[in-house]
């Protein structure tokens, strides 16, 4: 009989909800959960940008990566085979979050309030049953010898410790 996994997710930020939402995407019968030491998420995505939240970039001026990541560009590039600014774009869009590009390439949501993003990104994780678990700070994680890890929090924190199946989930491509 198999089990669903436990997905954790450590941070509540921008990526580690998209991770999560990810996560849940691809493996739905997954128990997926978010663990942040702070008392609320996505605190970054609301001040980015002015308040605005920059997404991405258009990439349209950008001929060589080099030139605007010049310590990142090959990591970058690689990133971007498996999910680049257009597949940002076209995720937010179908999320309902209207996009604009400004005439400096940065992408904003249409409504210059960084709070479509936040909600967006909230909505998409509860409508797949992704547990947001606040005030949880990591003390330790040690791999068990059946590749699990285990987690441990610091004191205060509800769960003391849980495992959690570390494998392929955040490698796919969201398409949900």
């Amino acid at each position: 009989m198999s089990h669903s996994p436990h997905i954790a997710v450590i941070g509540g930020g921008a990526a580690g909800f998209f991770a999560a939402i990810t996560a849940k995407t691809v493996n739905p019968q997954a128990r997926v959960a978010i663990y942040e030491k702070a008392g609320k998420v996505l605190a970054k995505v609301g001040i980015s940008g002015g308040g605005r939240c920059n997404l991405t970039n258009s990439f349209e001026e950008i001929k060589d990566l080099k030139n605007a990541y010049p310590r990142g560009h090959k990591l970058i590039k690689r990133l971007f085979k498996s999910f680049d600014h257009r597949d940002t774009y076209r995720w937010f869009e179908t999320h309902g979050v209207a996009l604009t590009t400004q005439d400096d390439q940065c992408v904003f949501p249409v409504s210059q309030d960084s709070q479509s993003v936040i909600d967006c990104l909230t909505r998409e994780a509860h409508k797949r049953g992704v547990r947001v678990l606040l005030h949880h700070s990591i003390q330790s994680v040690e791999k068990e010898t059946d590749g699990k890890l285990l987690v441990h929090f610091k004191a205060g924190s509800r769960y003391p410790s849980i495992k959690s199946s570390s494998r392929q989930a955040a490698r796919q491509k969201p398409t949900d």
